[in-house]
């Protein structure tokens, strides 16, 4: 598999994500069923009352929106001199959160806020390193080849916990109780997700069900 991010400090399993994204789950949606969808804008709009932690030290989370480079929707960054992470949105990510319409780009943008979360908690030690570069070696860091294994990759490590946070392993459990047999179209109308994303979640919650949910691994 091709991977596209930077190396992280640790290999995750998909186990060890999910368990992840239900703790932060727990804390930044609290109230919300885990079979029920996350907000976008309101969840957006109170990451500032969180923070992560690196070593002994907290550090604050904040949220801007600006105008990105062209094709980026959403970063992670820290802050060197308010030494926070920023979570941006570009405008365009912004207003399809706030519009929910149409369905399509609410996904996406939900799925890209998600995402950075994923950056903001799993990576905090690299955004904080990213920070002290010379913008022209982080450029050439984002251009390099990357060796590493799929699982020690930065993005692929995000998009597994956007994924988890947005569709918990215990949510798509509850939802089967409750419906039955589960189907793309089902998760995709209950979590708000693209059909897309269903399939994948779906298809990897069958392969790894005992996993996901705790059972092993």
């Amino acid at each position: 598999m091709k991977v596209h991010g930077y190396r992280a400090g640790q290999p995750l399993s998909y186990g060890k994500i999910e368990r992840a994204a239900e703790h932060v789950r727990s804390i930044i949606a609290a109230g919300v069923a885990v079979n029920e969808p996350l907000p976008g804008i309101a969840l957006f709009e109170s990451l500032d009352q969180h923070w992560v932690s690196l070593g002994r030290k907290n550090i604050a989370i904040s949220y801007a929106v600006e105008d990105l480079q062209r094709g980026v929707e959403a970063q992670a960054r820290y802050d060197t001199d308010r030494k926070e992470i920023e979570i941006c949105l570009s405008r365009p990510t912004y207003e399809a959160l706030e519009r929910e319409y149409p369905a399509s780009r609410y996904a996406r943008a939900k799925f890209s806020l998600y995402h950075e979360i994923g950056h903001t908690v799993l990576h905090t030690d690299k955004l904080v390193e990213l920070s002290t570069m010379p913008h022209h070696r982080a450029a050439l860091l984002r251009g390099e080849k990357r060796n590493h294994e799929v699982f020690m990759d930065t993005e692929w490590q995000a998009n597994a916990f956007a994924a988890a946070l947005q569709v918990p392993a215990h949510g798509l459990r509850l939802l089967e109780e409750e419906i039955g047999e589960l189907s793309p179209e089902l998760i995709m109308q209950r979590f708000r997700i693209s059909r897309a994303a269903a399939d994948v979640r779906l298809k990897l919650f069958l392969e790894r069900r005992a996993q996901l949910l705790g059972r092993r691994g």
